[in-house]
């Protein structure tokens, strides 16, 4: 147990991009995760260079299983993964932060 591990006080949905298909992009099956999730607003670039805005930071322990365009469901709010960040403490890595974009696309 880490030392932001008291802070994660949030289950969330986690399903992880597969790839595309004919019918668009293909999850595999889901998991729930411990993590904490709170409003943010700040740009961001994107893997294909494209820049847009983060609605969302989620904090996770450093071996949690996280990818960019992984969706993530919290609060009746569907998500994608648009950034990960290893964030360091002294000598390793501490946990992760990943930037969050809300899901237009879903009801």
């Amino acid at each position: 147990m880490g030392v932001i591990s008291p802070l994660l006080q949030h289950q969330a949905t986690r399903s992880s991009l597969q790839g595309m298909s004919a019918y668009g992009e293909v999850f595999d099956t889901s998991e729930t995760i411990r993590c904490r999730i709170e409003p943010s607003s700040k740009r961001v670039s994107t893997e294909e260079s494209n820049e847009t805005l983060a609605s969302a930071k989620l904090y996770a322990e450093k071996d949690q299983a996280l990818e960019v365009g992984d969706k993530i469901s919290f609060d009746s709010t569907t998500y994608y993964v648009l950034q990960i960040n290893k964030i360091y403490g002294l000598s390793n890595i501490s946990h992760i932060e990943a930037d969050l974009g809300v899901d237009t696309t879903s009801g």
